[in-house]
């Protein structure tokens, strides 16, 4: 039973880790480039008053 949780946890880690990697990616793939990062405090708050289609 502790190994699952283990490969349960491992498999969250690294769907966060590709999830991150979009995040990056999706501005510099529209030559949008920041000096901040999406994932600070800081981060969160300038996203919250951007309209992002990440679609």
């Amino acid at each position: 039973m502790g190994c699952a949780r283990v490969r349960g946890g491992k498999r969250l880690v690294e769907k966060r880790a590709d999830f991150k990697s979009q995040v990056y990616a999706h501005p510099d793939k529209h030559g949008i480039s920041y000096g901040w990062d999406p994932f600070s405090v800081n981060g969160r708050e300038i996203l919250a008053g951007k309209d992002f289609s990440l679609g």
